[in-house]
């Protein structure tokens, strides 16, 4: 929980564009794949760190979901 907790506070600390009907730009879809890429880090070192499971393996869990 606190694993997934962290991962979307960082998520939301890029501030990111939301890709809308209005706003389709470039930079709202980069932005919002900057911000993914970084809460799925958080949250595999997270998870690393409280239970020692690889950290590897906790990336690729965070990409599939």
């Amino acid at each position: 929980m606190a694993a997934a907790g962290l991962g979307s506070g960082i998520g939301s600390a890029f501030g990111v564009s939301a890709v809308s009907p209005g706003n389709r730009s470039i930079g709202a879809y980069l932005s919002n794949a900057g911000a993914g890429i970084a809460s799925d880090i958080a949250n595999a070192a997270t998870r690393s760190l409280i239970n020692g499971s690889d950290f590897g393996d906790n990336i690729i869990a965070a990409l599939q979901r």
